[in-house]
Formats: structure tokens, sequence, C-alpha cells
């Protein structure tokens, strides 16, 4: 108890520390939709039972992507790099981009400024020396975050991250995320790309994979429009079984059928906001 009432007290410092900016349309303009399509890539240093789904789900996501020429935005744990290097590789040769999950699956609103700081230091390290791709994008595990946090990715170099937003907020919108610099000497400011949903729903409701379907499908409409919008996945999660794996394509296709409607990755959505 003492624990969660610590936890909501974080949240509600965090929302009061910081400024929101709402920016105007996306860059597919007011009549489409701007979407951005990600992926949180974890295998077991996300959820040790995930790893046998994981390549499965890892193999046939980029299958379809390849097959339908999407180009998307994963967010890898650091320490994949250790062990399954070539997937990284993959992943940046089949043009995708590679953005950061932390590198050892940490929370950020649980941990302290230090271990933050060297945490994202390291992954934004390694990926540059080991791929020689400077990231500029950033997902919360348990989509944690906070004010340091917010300055830790400033500091690192950090254009942009993707976050849920809480429901009394504008979370339609793209925003300008500050410190507010007045209870910190320095301010530090990152773009927000808002999550409206992920695939989390078949793990934490159980949702049968047509009804994923629908909802995933619930944003393809006018009320969208102009707006800039992200749709996660999780590799281990769409590989559990075929079922999920033949809804994520049929998504796929319906984004695809959609006139009004334009993706883009992370770090595209970013520079057209800021350039």
């Amino acid at each position: 108890m003492i624990e969660k009432i610590a936890y909501r007290a974080r949240r509600k410092w965090r929302d009061v520390t910081t400024i929101r900016r709402p920016l105007g349309a996306g860059p597919a303009g007011q009549e489409k939709i701007s979407l951005v399509l990600y992926f949180d890539y974890e295998r077991e240093f996300g959820n040790i039972a995930a790893k046998d789904s994981s390549e499965t789900g890892f193999n046939a996501i980029i299958d379809i992507l390849n097959k339908n020429a999407i180009r998307t935005t994963w967010n890898c744990v650091g320490k994949i790099s250790e062990s399954y290097s070539k997937t990284i590789s993959q992943i940046i040769s089949n043009g995708h981009e590679i953005a950061c999950h932390t590198y050892n699956h940490i929370e950020p609103l649980s941990t302290d400024y230090e271990k933050l700081f060297n945490d994202i230091g390291q992954f934004k390290t390694t990926f540059k020396n080991k791929y020689k791709v400077d990231v500029q994008g950033f997902h919360s595990p348990s989509d944690g975050w906070s004010k340091q946090l917010i300055e830790i990715l400033s500091k690192h170099g950090f254009r942009y991250d993707i976050a849920v937003e809480n429901k009394d907020q504008n979370h339609n919108a793209c925003y300008l995320i500050t410190t507010d610099g007045y209870l910190s000497k320095n301010t530090h400011s990152i773009l927000r790309i808002p999550s409206v949903s992920d695939d989390w729903m078949m793990i934490s409701k159980h949702l049968e994979p047509e009804k994923m379907l629908s909802h995933w499908q619930s944003f393809l409409t006018e009320k969208y429009y102009g707006k800039t919008i992200a749709v996660g996945f999780h590799p281990w999660v769409i590989g559990k079984n075929k079922g999920r794996i033949d809804i994520f394509e049929h998504f796929i296709h319906s984004l695809q059928n959609f006139k009004d409607l334009q993706l883009f990755t992370g770090s595209e959505i970013t520079k057209w906001y800021q350039e």
C-alpha cells in the first residue's frame, strides 16, 4: 500500500512540474491521420517467459512488414544487443528505426537519477558504437516517465518519446514536454508522441484476437484526422499463437486500404515538427 501511494505521488509530481505545449496537425495534414507503428522488443529481458514467443513473433512481424513495405519504430531493450545482435542488424537493414526501451528494462519512475542516467547513456553509446545508430527516440517500460527522465533524455540527445497520456489530457495531439525551469536550474524539452493503444489488452484483459483487431481499427476514423498517434505491439505477445499473428497482418492490411492515413517512424514525426 505504501509503495502504491508513493508511486502515485511521483506520478502527480511529474504532472505538475512539467509543461505540455500542444502542437498542430501532423505531417500528413488536417485531412489524414499521421500514424507511428512501434514495437517494444524485449525478449526475456522484459519478461522471462517471453523467450520462445518473441522469436516467433519477431520473425512473423518482420516478414509482414517487409511484404507490405512498411517502416516502423522498434523500441529495443539494450541487452538484446548482447545476445541477439543479428536481430538488431536485421531491424536496421530492413529500414526500421531503432529507439530505446532502456538498456536493462528498468522503470524510470521508480529508478534513481544516477542509475537511470547511466542506463540510458549505456544504450546510446552501445548502439552508436556497435550499430552506428544515433538513437533519437525513447519508450518507457510500463509507460513510466518522470521529470528527471525528460532531463536525462534531453542531456543524452534524445529528441522524442512515445507515451500514454492520462485520460483527462488531450492524448490526440503531439506535445512538447518541458521541465518547468522554476524548480530546476535548467529547462529541458522533448517531443511526445501519444500512444493510443497497444496489444497489451490481449494479456491484461484476455482480449480475443478478433476483438483486439476491432479495437485497433477503431482509430481509423475521422476523429483522428489531423492528429499524430502511435499504436504499439510486443513481438512476444503477437507471437503467442497463429491467431494473433493473423490479426496483426489483417490490421496491417487495414492500414494499407485506409487512404486517409500516412505512416511515419518516430524520428520522421519529430523531424517534421522540429525543423
